[in-house]
């Protein structure tokens, strides 16, 4: 759906909910302008809520967003980006988190009810559209706070480097091009720098990851494709970091 070169499905389109829910919670904006900075105009979206878990909303994405800016104040909105070997803060039901692994669904969950939202695409009348389907989870686990998942990222590239270059390689293919998502006045400044730099990498990992190597030998094919793996996994806990902590959850 028009996601950076070689990011997981939809990671992007999560950060901006991610992002909405944590501002709606902050109280800086109404469940309007959360919905026009969500959509920008530009996409269809709808809720789908088969269990009534924000009841009343009538599939109306606008509606789901005045439910949450009437919780109260500083719940807080966490985002999962599972992948296999990785579940990330999911904590169940086991059938939901492995479905979510299996599929590397992008999702966005409160962080103390485990309500969770899963885009998927849908075709409105021949306009591609966004619908987010509602589940109940668990709780979820706490994100990594942003210097913390920042230090790791940092010591694992480094790692990755020397090992990559101890064996004469390269982490090999750069995406074409890279996505980020504005942060926005709820988060700290620090945290938009932390997203850009995870998102940008992530970008040339899930690339390097689709190409061939430049090597033939099981060895150097086998430890290129585990330290990449190592630094995804680095991303995506920055990303989810950086996402998962705004200003006022960190006070």
């Amino acid at each position: 759906m028009g996601q950076a070169s070689g990011y997981p499905a939809w990671v992007l389109t999560a950060l901006r909910l991610v992002v909405a829910l944590n501002h709606v919670d902050a109280r800086l904006v109404s469940a309007a302008e959360a919905e026009h900075a969500l959509t920008g105009g530009s996409r269809l979206h709808s809720v789908d809520d088969p269990d009534d878990l924000l009841p009343g909303t009538g599939g109306s994405l606008r509606l789901a967003l005045g439910r949450v800016a009437h919780q109260p104040l500083g719940q807080g909105w966490i985002l999962a980006l599972p992948a296999p070997g990785r579940p990330g803060p999911l904590r169940g039901p086991k059938e939901v988190t492995r479905a979510l692994v299996a599929n590397r669904s992008s999702v966005v969950l409160h962080t103390r009810t485990g309500l969770l939202w899963e885009p998927c695409e849908t075709d409105a009348d021949g306009t591609l559209a966004v619908r987010w389907r509602l589940r109940a989870a668990n709780r979820p686990a706490t994100a990594p706070l942003p210097h913390e998942a920042a230090q790791a990222l940092g010591r694992t590239i480094g790692e990755a480097t020397t090992t990559l270059e101890a064996l004469g390689l390269t982490a090999g293919a750069l995406a074409e091009r890279a996505g980020t998502v504005r942060l926005g006045g709820a988060y700290p400044a620090t945290s938009q720098v932390l997203l850009d730099r995870a998102l940008v990498l992530l970008g040339h990992i899930e690339a390097a990851l689709e190409a061939a190597p430049e090597v033939l030998h099981s060895h150097g094919v086998l430890t290129r494709e585990q330290v990449l793996r190592r630094l995804e996994a680095a991303c995506l806990d920055a990303i989810e970091a950086a996402a998962s902590w705004p200003t006022h959850l960190m006070q």
